[in-house]
């Protein structure tokens, strides 16, 4: 009756030997991806909490572009640049007799309303700016609050206990019992190669496999679910936790991205410095060649006059 088991990821077999809760907490910081996170979970509850940590990642991601975006437009407003989708936007043209121009030219009045026109237009562009600044530090705000424990904490709990009454639906018979009665088998290892879940009751897609070493049936009473509650405790404790990592791994890995991206503009800035460095010599070096040239001209002039 036993099957082999798929072989677990270092990181989760690590994991999996470690019962005491603080030590398998520290040992999550050793967990490097998303994937790693839900397969240190037991196998019947992996499909639900990927839905979720997949979930966070991506919101954590969206987190990482919209401030990106957001740090873009304030180095722009204090540097009092426009980012490109407001400087793309070019400024109107009003057209003006010739007459009513050279009446501007000496009339203040005039003058004052053309520079009030171009004044709006600078002050449209700044506000502007501002309020696409203000709504993408909100923006912010609202996907970090997705990402607060607080938010997330107790619908993973739930998510997994769910999973535990459908786990105890599906294993019992109708009468409530399992159907394996007073048998003893311990220690079954009942764990697909692809962790691939199959239908379960009213046609729903639920696991039909164990976790290696948790399929364990007492003589009676409550021993018979021992490995189902064992896998329920696991699942409530590690879950909202793994979440954490998923969100920690995510930002760390866009802080790596981000800084890539930092290197690389200050090579690219380097190298426009150097080129801007080589394009001011060949001025000067040219502005000397046509001062010579000039004096040369001048000098030939002088002679042919004095001549």
């Amino acid at each position: 009756m036993s099957r082999l088991a798929s072989p677990m990821p270092p990181v989760a077999t690590m994991v999996a030997d470690i019962t005491k809760r603080g030590s398998r907490q520290v040992a999550f910081n050793a967990i490097t991806s998303v994937k790693e996170c839900v397969d240190i979970l037991p196998t019947a509850y992996r499909a639900t909490a990927r839905d979720i940590f997949n979930t966070l990642s991506d919101i954590t991601e969206k987190y990482g572009r919209v401030n990106k975006v957001f740090q873009t437009f304030r180095h722009h407003r204090s540097k009092g640049t426009f980012p490109p989708q407001i400087e793309c936007v070019h400024e109107p043209s009003f057209l003006f007799t010739k007459e009513f121009s050279e009446h501007a030219e000496t009339v203040p009045e005039a003058k004052a309303r053309l520079l009030k026109m171009r004044n709006l237009w600078s002050a449209y562009r700044s506000d502007l700016l501002t309020a696409a600044i203000d709504a993408k530090r909100e923006e912010l705000l609202v996907l970090e609050a997705r990402l607060q424990p607080k938010t997330y904490w107790n619908d993973i709990v739930n998510a997994m206990e769910r999973v535990y009454e459908r786990q105890l639906s599906f294993y019992k018979g109708a009468d409530g019992k399992f159907p394996l009665g007073e048998s003893i088998i311990e220690d079954v290892e009942m764990v697909t190669g692809a962790d691939t879940p199959t239908a379960g009751p009213s046609g729903s897609a639920e696991p039909s496999t164990i976790p290696a070493s948790r399929f364990r049936f007492g003589q009676s009473g409550d021993k018979e679910e021992t490995w189902l509650k064992s896998d329920r405790d696991i699942a409530v404790w590690d879950a909202p936790r793994l979440a954490a990592r998923v969100i920690d791994i995510t930002r760390n890995r866009d802080l790596e991205e981000l800084e890539k991206a930092i290197k690389k503009l200050s090579i690219k800035k380097a190298a426009t410095a150097v080129e801007e460095d080589a394009i001011t010599s060949l001025n000067a070096r040219n502005a000397d060649f046509d001062a010579r040239v000039r004096a040369a001209v001048q000098s030939a002039l002088a002679k042919q006059k004095n001549g």
